[in-house]
Order: C-alpha cells, then structure tokens, then sequence
C-alpha cells in the first residue's frame, strides 16, 4: 500500500506541474487524476479494517493481482520472442521468470482465505465512506471517478464530449455536431484532484496508524 500512496501522490504532483507552467489539458491530466484515486483509495481499502485478518486479504489480494499481471506479461514476451529477435538463451531466462512468478502465486494464495480479485470499482466504493463519512455526495463522486475519469483513460471520449463548451449545429446530412473543449474546464479538474487529494490524506493518517500498531 505504500506504493499505492507514493503513485497518487506523484499523479497529483504531475498535475501541477502542468498547471504551474500554464497548461490545462482536456484529457490527460483527468487521467493522471484517476491514477490518484485509484491509488488512494486502494491503500484506504487495505488499511482500514481494523481486523489484522482483513487488512492481510486486501493487501495479498492486490500482490496476487500484481503477479497475475506480471505473468501474462511474460508470457506474452514468449509468444512475441520471433518478432522481437530473442535468442534461445533470452527466452529460456523468460521461461525461469514465468515459473518464479507462478511459484510466487502459489505461496500468496496458500496464505489467502479467500479467491477474490482485484475490482477497482469495488475498493473505490468500500473506502469512500472511510475517506468521507457521513458525505453522501463526495462519496458518490469518488465511486462515479472510476467510470467518468476512465473514459480518459481509455480514449472513450464520452467524458470530453460532456466538457464541451460548445456545441455546433447538427450537420443535416451526417446528423452529426462538432463540440469545442477548450480546455479551461479547470473547476471540473479541480473537483477530481480534491478527491484524489483528501482521499490520498486518509490513507497516508491510516497508513501512519497502522504503523504505529493503532
């Protein structure tokens, strides 16, 4: 969870580096926003339990997911090995580190009492009340950053459309419209860093707690 913090906290300083040299972006800085969040409220998610038991799920949950991932990444450097010229020796070393990471697997989920998996949605929606107690509507807003701020992410570009500042008239033969973001929107910003920002406080109080066997 550590990492976790530190990652949000280096995604809210990108941000205003940005913003101190006078750029505001339509679409990456909302994504360096939801790279906070989702580091922050995964290491809320870990620490707050106070049963040790739970705390220990969480976090081996989020390291069987990072070997999960680490794995397939490996594999698909075997599967690749022609086009990116391996030799034979530099695929057997990738063969080694393939059945490291599954022999790490194996011992994190021995430890484990459950078979769950990492969901980004559902770590951000189980610490929001912790991040924000008794505030429905920050609460709302932190669970509504997973869908609205991936769209970024992801180049969907529904959630630049709704930051348009202008619309066109629809062309009459496509029925499409041309919307303008001009990317000034610095309020809406400014409303996701808020929540990365106090959301990343909570976790770094919890992460001190914990630390101090609280």
């Amino acid at each position: 969870m550590h990492t976790s913090l530190v990652s949000a906290g280096e995604h809210l300083r990108l941000i205003c580096d940005g913003l101190k040299c006078g750029n505001i972006y339509n679409m990456s800085q909302y994504s360096a926003a939801r790279t906070a969040i989702v580091g922050a409220t995964q290491a809320v998610w870990i620490l707050a339990p106070d049963d040790p038991a739970t705390r220990r799920e969480r976090g081996h949950t989020v390291i069987t997911e990072t070997y999960v991932q680490l794995r397939k990444y490996h594999e698909l450097t075997l599967r690749q090995a022609r086009q990116l010229q391996l030799s034979q020796e530099a695929q057997d070393r990738v063969r080694e580190q393939i059945e490291w990471v599954r022999s790490r697997e194996d011992a994190v989920r021995a430890l484990r009492i459950s078979k769950a998996e990492l969901n980004g949605a559902a770590f951000i929606e189980s610490a929001a009340p912790v991040i924000f107690p008794g505030d429905e509507f920050r609460q709302a807003g932190l669970r509504r950053s997973w869908n609205v701020l991936s769209s970024d992410a992801h180049v969907l570009m529904w959630s630049l459309a709704m930051r348009s500042t202008s619309l066109s008239p629809p062309d009459r033969r496509s029925g499409l419209s041309t919307g303008v973001a001009n990317g000034q929107a610095i309020g809406g910003l400014a409303g996701w860093f808020s929540l990365a920002m106090l959301s990343l406080r909570r976790g770094w109080s919890l992460f001190d707690r914990r630390c101090e066997g609280r």
